[in-house]
């Protein structure tokens, strides 16, 4: 199902934002950002469990570079390296 978001992009004259705003940097950027920051939040574990993922790594006393061995960390990479940050237009 698509997201509202896309939803909307389809429906202004069969263009989406990012299409309408690629002659205007800071519009097109504005787009781009708004549709990257909905997915990727769509994707991340809701923050009680994320503040439990944590709580756990601390009780287990993991820190420093094992910390990125810990679920908390595992599970945040995973949605970060499948919604990588989008490059933005230069102006």
């Amino acid at each position: 199902m698509a997201s509202k978001w896309q939803t909307y992009l389809n429906r202004v004259e069969g263009q989406n934002e990012l299409e309408r705003f690629s002659n205007d940097s800071q519009m097109y950027n504005s787009a781009l950002t708004k549709d990257f920051n909905e997915i990727r939040q769509d994707n991340y574990p809701n923050i009680a469990e994320q503040l439990d993922l944590l709580w756990h790594a601390i009780d287990e006393g993991i820190f420093g570079d094992n910390a990125k061995l810990t679920d908390f960390y595992t599970t945040l990479k995973t949605v970060k390296d499948n919604y990588p940050k989008v490059d933005l237009v230069e102006d």
